[in-house]
């Protein structure tokens, strides 16, 4: 199985926190500013493997891959956690196409963070108006559209109810204070090994088989970057 890597290497998931309404716990934020995290998101693309002889499928493009996260949390170093937590899910669209969005920020109190916590989650009825305003995502947490082969009348949906709960530690921790008023953090998720087998062959998202080892990819392919942030 081939695969045409129009998917994503590294895409990266801003959780628009600035945007949508977000409950932190009531820690209190001092006297001074408070420091800023900058989320971001990115995407680039892949080239794609090699054809091999038997393969399932030649190649795979994915035109849409949606994701509900339900929870971020950072948890600091003095057990005083500061938690922010979305009221509501968070459907993030994750762009294929290379793009970078657009940057927001989230002020929180300064303090010594060794990790953040992102849940990955079905979206519920009892979510409210999220679950109301996307049937297509109704006790969904991943939904990925795309087509085989290079030929897009072969169209496919993949849909997961999985629940995935990622832990990153801070290494070393991430220090907010005066002199370090603000960071960078990115979340890479590589989209190209959804729907890649052990041997560098494709899976076809088709095959009811298929979706434990679909399942297992995605889990793996969360990962965090933190960078200090050049103020100007």
């Amino acid at each position: 199985m081939k695969l045409l890597y129009s998917v994503v290497r590294y895409i990266i998931i801003v959780f628009m926190l600035a945007v949508i309404s977000c409950e932190k716990d009531t820690t209190d934020m001092g006297d001074g500013p408070p420091a800023r995290i900058v989320f971001q998101i990115t995407t680039k693309g892949m080239s794609g493997l090699p054809k091999l002889n038997g393969a399932q499928i030649d190649s795979i493009t994915l035109t849409s891959v949606k994701v509900v996260i339900d929870e971020i949390e950072f948890e600091s170093s003095d057990e005083d956690s500061h938690s922010f937590e979305l009221e509501e899910p968070f459907i993030q669209e994750l762009n294929v196409n290379g793009i970078i969005h657009e940057v927001q920020n989230v002020a929180v109190p300064f303090g010594v963070y060794e990790e953040m916590e992102i849940a990955v989650d079905q979206l519920k009825e009892g979510d409210g108006l999220v679950y109301t305003n996307n049937p297509e995502l109704q006790n969904v947490s991943v939904r990925v559209e795309g087509y085989l082969d290079g030929n897009e009348t072969e169209e496919f949906i993949f849909t997961s109810s999985m629940e995935l709960e990622q832990e990153f530690e801070f290494d070393p921790p991430l220090i907010l204070d005066e002199n370090n008023p603000s960071t960078v953090i990115t979340l890479i998720i590589d989209l190209s090994t959804w729907f890649v087998e052990d041997n560098s062959s494709y899976l076809d998202p088709r095959i009811p088989q298929n979706k434990p080892m679909i399942e297992e990819n995605i889990k793996n392919s969360f990962e965090v970057f933190e960078d200090e942030e050049d103020d100007d």
